[in-house]
C-alpha cells in the first residue's frame, strides 16, 4: 500500500529523537542551524544541516561532512537508537570546534565560541546592536574566569571588551584576520586561563607560565600604574585564581 503525501517513512520513536536533536543544535549553534527535511510526492525524511555538516535520518542515521580546506569527504552511518543520537551530536561539537562552515564565517565563528564554551558559561548572540552585525556576550559558571564581549563588524573587525581589562581592537588592517585573532583570544580565556597585563594604555595576552601569547593591545584606558589580572580557565580542574594586582 502506498504511503501518504508527506508520509514519514522512520518510526516515530526516531522522528522525536531526531526533533529533539534539531532542538538542541538550534538552542546552542543558532541561525548556522538549518531544516532541510527532504520531502517527495509519496515520503518526507528528517534532516538538517549545519555548513557543510548533515545529518539525516532513514534506515539509519547518516553523519556526512562536505569536502572543504582540503580535508575530504567523510561519512558516517550510525543506529537510530539514542547511543547513534548522541554519537552523532559529538561530531558536530567536534565539527564546529575545528572547522570552518558555511553559510558565512561569522556565523561559523559564533558556533565556534559557543562549542568552545559548551556547560561551562552562558553565551547570548544579539544581531540588533548598532555599528555591529553580531554581539556575542559569554558569562562564565566558574568563579576566577573572565566574562567578556565579542563585538563583530563584519568578517574582518572584531572588538574583544570585558570590565576587567578593557577594549581591544582586533583584525581591520589589510591583510589582518579579525575572526582568527579574536578565536585565539577566546580560547585563551576560555579553554586555557592565564592573564592580562595591562600598562598605561595597553595590554598584553599572557598564558599561565607567563609567556606573552597576545597582543600588545591598545585598549584607550589610561592607567595610573601597571596591572595584571589573573582568570582561571571556564572549565573545573587546576586553574589560576583570578585576582588583581
Amino acid at each position: 500500500m502506498p504511503q501518504d503525501q508527506g508520509m514519514s517513512p522512520v518510526p516515530g520513536d526516531v522522528e522525536r529523537r531526531f526533533a529533539a536533536f534539531a532542538a538542541r543544535a538550534r538552542q546552542q549553534y543558532g541561525a548556522v542551524v538549518r531544516d532541510t527535511t527532504t520531502e517527495s510526492e509519496s515520503y518526507r525524511l528528517p534532516m538538517l544541516t549545519v555548513g557543510g555538516f548533515s545529518v539525516l535520518a532513514v534506515d539509519v542515521l547518516v553523519v556526512e561532512v562536505a569536502a572543504a580546506h582540503g580535508m575530504p569527504h567523510r561519512r558516517w552511518e550510525l543506529d537510530l537508537d539514542e547511543a547513534g543520537f548522541e554519537e552523532a551530536w559529538g561530531l558536530l561539537v567536534d565539527h564546529l570546534a575545528t572547522e570552518r562552515l558555511g553559510p558565512g564565517r561569522l556565523d561559523a565563528f559564533v558556533a565556534r565560541v559557543v562549542a568552545l564554551v559548551g556547560a561551562t558559561g552562558d553565551v547570548a548572540v544579539a544581531t540588533v546592536q548598532p555599528e555591529f552585525d553580531r554581539v556575542v556576550t559569554v558569562v562564565p559558571h566558574r568563579s576566577g574566569a573572565l566574562p567578556f564581549e565579542v563585538l563583530v563588524i563584519r568578517d574582518a573587525s572584531v572588538v574583544v571588551t570585558g570590565d576587567r581589562f578593557g577594549w581591544w581592537d582586533l583584525g581591520g588592517e589589510i591583510g589582518d584576520d579579525g575572526l582568527t585573532d579574536a578565536l585565539a583570544v577566546v580560547t585563551q580565556f576560555v579553554v586555557h586561563g592565564g592573564s592580562v597585563r595591562s600598562t598605561w594604555r595597553t595590554c598584553e595576552l599572557l598564558d599561565p607560565s607567563g609567556a606573552v601569547v597576545g597582543g600588545p593591545y591598545r585598549d584607550g584606558t589610561h592607567r595610573l600604574r601597571p596591572t595584571r589580572l589573573h582568570f582561571r580557565p571556564y572549565a573545573t580542574g587546576p586553574g589560576v585564581a583570578g585576582r588583581d594586582s
